[in-house]
């Protein structure tokens, strides 16, 4: 008798600003070997930096694949995508076939497969991408210095806005100064260079209190979990306004969803 063949290895990678997961699985979906890594977003880093990153992960599950995707933050301009994908070349040349694209579409292709409809997408950041019969379109998603409404980041900056307000007198009195100091483990006084050294994720770890102070009666927390519920719904009837379908499946994937509130 010959000998067995080797079956496919397929590595698959989630990269957000939070986290990064990887997983190798044969042919058949069982999973062989996961790794995790710190979070990246491709388009606040170097690219060479972000695939680095990528190889030891990869490494970490063997370092030979014969497909992998990635689907990374930041990521979703072709460009971007590009480049990223030659840098991790370079790096994984035992890798026989690689695709990188945005993280959103783990979420969409992940829940509803190759057919058309909308991604939204609240962790650290956020955005939208709509798949239509003729293009993929991205809507928001720029950035915590440029466009990010209804992200972690944003929801945790306003909570933490609010809390120093409240402390100083500039605003109203709110329950997020106590879950602020909880959560962070010191004085807000006393926070700031670890809130800084922590930086956008650091942040984005406030997001959550936002809904749960508001769930417990807070105003002011109350009006920052309603803002961003805005701010995603927008993404949604931005994409509606593009498209003529009557219906149309929207995967909402990120830490922000947790919340049962929001």
């Amino acid at each position: 008798g010959g000998t067995r063949e080797m079956s496919m290895r397929y590595i698959g990678i989630d990269a957000g600003g939070t986290k990064t997961e990887l997983l190798l699985s044969d042919e058949k979906g069982k999973q062989l070997r996961r790794a995790l890594l710190p979070g990246i977003n491709a388009a606040r880093m170097p690219v060479e930096q972000a695939a680095e990153v990528l190889a030891r992960g990869v490494a970490q599950l063997g370092g030979v694949a014969d497909c992998l995707y990635a689907g990374i933050a930041g990521a979703g301009t072709p460009v971007l995508a590009r480049a990223l994908r030659r840098e991790m070349e370079k790096r994984l040349p035992e890798v026989k076939r690689m695709k990188v694209a945005s993280d959103a579409f783990n979420a969409m292709n992940g829940e509803i497969g190759l057919r058309n409809g909308l991604a939204l997408i609240a962790g650290t950041g956020s955005s939208a991408f709509l798949r239509t019969d003729t293009e993929i379109v991205q809507i928001g998603g720029r950035g915590p210095l440029i466009d990010d409404g209804g992200s972690g980041y944003s929801v945790g900056r306003a909570v933490l806005n609010a809390a120093y307000r409240a402390m100083d007198g500039r605003g109203p009195q709110t329950a997020l100064v106590q879950a602020a100091e909880n959560r962070v483990g010191m004085p807000l006084e006393e926070a700031i260079p670890k809130i800084y050294a922590g930086g956008v994720a650091e942040i984005a770890g406030f997001g959550p209190l936002a809904a749960e102070c508001a769930q417990a009666g807070d105003t002011v927390a109350r009006e920052i979990a309603e803002n961003c519920a805005r701010e995603l719904a927008l993404h949604v009837t931005a994409a509606l306004a593009r498209i003529s379908m009557e219906k149309l499946t929207c995967v909402c994937s990120g830490g922000v969803f947790r919340s049962e509130y929001l």
